[in-house]
């Protein structure tokens, strides 16, 4: 299959964001196509040549974990999973825009932040900011860290920083292909 450029494939329910995720990439030569359900998007990730899958946890048909453990059989394609779940109060933000032959791509909430001296470990593999909290509370620690692997694997940084007065705000910076 020829592609013309970085192809990622997002796996979701919420039509919105599928629509956010393809407008701005795109124009800067990135293949963006939606899947709707956990069925449509296992199907076009063995299918496709995918440089990464992003996928919601809960979804329509089959749930983003089984997506993940059927895909991880047959590709090793970089999977980072999506929750609108979490312990964070207020909303999630998540914005998107586009300039000078980037994309930009933030996600905030409004939770307590993280340490300033924290703030480079929140990509290290395993790291979690609370290691008091038992696996069932939240995450093993991979979050960020896959999700920096896949946008330096599409030729983009992550950055973060807190925001005043409370919460994270992570941003991804993808460049014109």
């Amino acid at each position: 299959m020829e592609t013309a450029g970085t192809r990622l494939l997002l796996v979701d329910d919420n039509p919105k964001l599928c629509r956010m995720v393809k407008e701005y990439p795109e124009p800067l030569g990135y293949e963006a196509p939606p899947a709707h359900t956990g069925t449509d998007g296992l199907e076009m990730a063995l299918l496709g040549d995918f440089h990464a899958v992003i996928l919601d946890v809960m979804l329509p048909g089959l749930d983003g974990f089984e997506v993940l453990r059927r895909l991880r059989a047959k590709s090793t394609a970089p999977v980072p999973m999506l929750t609108g779940r979490g312990d964070a109060p207020g909303p999630i933000q998540v914005s998107a825009r586009a300039r000078e032959g980037k994309v930009y791509i933030t996600v905030a909430d409004q939770g307590p932040g993280v340490p300033e001296d924290a703030l480079e470990e929140i990509f290290a593999p395993f790291y979690r900011l609370d290691s008091s909290r038992r696996q069932e509370t939240g995450g093993v620690g991979l979050g960020l860290e896959i999700v920096k692997s896949c946008v330096e694997a599409c030729r983009g940084t992550v950055r973060r920083r807190n925001r005043q007065p409370s919460g994270l705000e992570v941003e991804i910076e993808l460049t014109e292909l």
